[in-house]
Order: C-alpha cells, then structure tokens, then sequence
C-alpha cells in the first residue's frame, strides 16, 4: 500500500512528462480545442493519455471512464479562493463510473457521483455534490484494491463491496465515511480527513481526523465514530462526548475555534484552522488534524497537480512591429 500510495502521488506531479499524449476538451462553442465532446475524446485517445477538460457554462454529462486515462480539470470553488485559474470556470459532469484500472481523475466537479469500479486507481481533488452515493468504492464490483482518494471536498465516501488496500486521506466530507460492516473484507488508512458526522470502517488505521457534529442524523446509535472488528483510532478529534479508545482521542472539541468559518462550512476554506486552533499539532508525531495536516494537506479548490495560468493579460489588439505581447501568470501545485 506504501509503495502505491507513493507513486500515485508522485505521479500526479510528473503526468504532463510521462503521459503519451495530452488532448484539449471544450464544449464551449467556437473554442478551438481537440475535442468538444468528452466521449469523443475518449472514444479516440489511447490508454496512457492525459485529456485535459476546460472549464465551461455548460455540463459535459455523464461520463463512463472505461480505458486507462488520466482526467484532469481546472479545479473548483475557483471564484471563491485566491490565485486560482484565469478562467473562472469549473469543468463539471454529472455521474462518473470509472470502469477500467490505472485511471487518474483530479479536478473535476461532478453534481453527480463518482463510482469506482477499478484497482489502482487515484480519485483525487474533485468536488462531488451527490448526496446518495458521493465517492463510491468497489460499487457492484469486488475485491477492487489499491484506491487513493485524496483531497476531494464531497459528501460522503462509502463502498458498496470488498476492498483492500485502500487509502481515504485529506478529504473533507459533509456526512460520513463508511466503508464496511463487521462482515466486511476491507483494509486501508482513514487520516487527516474532516467529516461531518461519523466513520464506521472495519481493519482500518483511523487518525488525525476531525468529526465536527454532535449528532449523527443517519444513525444516532453512533455519534462521531462505530468500532468494528480490527479497526483502530488514534489522534481524531471528536465534537461529540464519546471517543473511541486509542491515543490522542478528544472529545467535546468546540469546534467554532477549530475551523476559520464553522458556521458556513460552504466552502473549502471555511476549514483551514483558526490560530490556536486545539487540533493544530494535536495529530500524530505533531501534525495538525484535519484535512490541512498531514504529508499530503488539502489544496483549496482541487487545484490539480500540474502548472496552471492564474492570470492572463491579452491585448485586443496587435502591431506589425511588435506582434501581440500576451502577459501569463503560471503557478505550479503539487
């Protein structure tokens, strides 16, 4: 799991030298792209390659991901938080399956949900709106293994089969995560998320995360967390009076002087940490809980981890002399 978890994340930062070859998607009329259709990009691009989606007015719809690609959009919350892309604009779709293993998919908006249904794969930076499924693991598919998801801002992560070797981190989720009953088969690490209301996994590595309710409206048996056989919890801060045994655990964690802006939890920033906030260092080995601690910290609107232009200044017009003088900001994110 290590040795995958690596080379995913080193990955992403390397993908626009590795990949075959890198093709432009716009749905925008009169945008002079390589694709305007997501399925036709698809249709024709080969395993390996990278399809680079743009952000636009309009949904590029539903989307069965069945070859091994990588998908990358420009990001989210894009007007909400600085130095962000030039064009405003998110890429969104609506359902996603991801059908085939090795597949990469960052910075995409879904209002939809994401279903995996591959190994090895790597869900990472995306905002998903679905409020039935979320991210959705191993759904109607078995002993998928090898799974990252990172980073995205969404409302739940859940699986729907056997997984192992699957690795939740960073994440910010306004329900829950819940990834197996006790007669499940899953294995992973669940750390540095935040979560609304609880995480009920069985042989999991639980830490660093912040469960930031009360109440749990889903079930009110279980109130921040459910221990189930082989699961562990350590380092989580809890709003909740109850914590599982384990080191580090915290309860009744005020959580209005944890977050920047608790009470709108709109948006992604609303959970960077206050100063002085108690989950600051509170983790495991001192780092911070929640989604911004970590090796791997949340980056704010799901920037991916290729370069981007944050600001471009385009003359209307040009000269015969001096030709069109085009001004770009370019800023890297890993």
């Amino acid at each position: 799991m290590k040795k995958l978890t690596l080379t995913a994340i080193i990955l992403l930062g390397i993908i626009v030298i590795v990949h075959a070859k890198s093709w432009r998607v716009n749905n925008t009329p009169g945008v002079d792209a390589d694709f305007n259709s997501l399925t036709a990009a698809r249709d024709s691009a080969s395993a390996g390659d990278t399809l680079y989606i743009e952000g636009s007015a309009s949904t590029y719809g539903d989307f069965n991901i069945n070859k091994k690609l990588i998908i990358i959009g420009p990001g989210y919350f894009l007007t909400e938080n600085d130095s962000s892309q030039a064009n405003k604009l998110d890429a969104i779709m609506n359902n996603v399956r991801i059908q085939a293993n090795g597949i990469i998919f960052s910075g995409i908006r879904t209002t939809g949900y994401i279903l995996n249904q591959a190994s090895n794969t790597v869900i990472t930076r995306n905002y998903v709106t679905d409020a039935s499924h979320g991210i959705s693991l191993a759904h109607d598919v078995n002993n998928i293994h090898d799974v990252v998801v990172s980073q995205n801002f969404c409302t739940q992560i859940m699986k729907n089969r056997d997984a192992r070797d699957i690795l939740i981190f960073n994440n910010i989720v306004s329900t829950y995560i819940l990834l197996g009953t006790a007669s499940d088969d899953f294995t992973g690490v669940i750390k540095n998320n935040v979560v609304g209301y609880y995480i009920e996994a069985v042989h999991a590595e639980i830490k660093n995360n912040i469960i930031y309710s009360e109440s749990n409206p889903y079930n009110s048996n279980y109130i921040g967390y459910k221990i189930l056989s082989g699961s562990t919890f350590q380092y989580n801060l809890f709003a909740g009076a109850t914590v599982p045994s384990g080191i580090g655990n915290v309860a009744n964690v005020d959580m209005s002087i944890v977050y920047t802006d608790f009470e709108n939890q709109n948006v992604d920033n609303d959970f960077t940490l206050k100063d002085g906030s108690p989950a600051a260092g509170a983790g495991e080995n001192g780092t911070d809980c929640g989604a911004f601690g970590g090796d791997q910290p949340y980056v704010l609107s799901g920037i991916p981890g290729v370069p981007h232009i944050y600001e471009a200044i385009i003359p209307t017009s040009a000269s015969s002399d001096s030709g069109l003088k085009v001004y770009l900001k370019i800023k890297t994110n890993n």
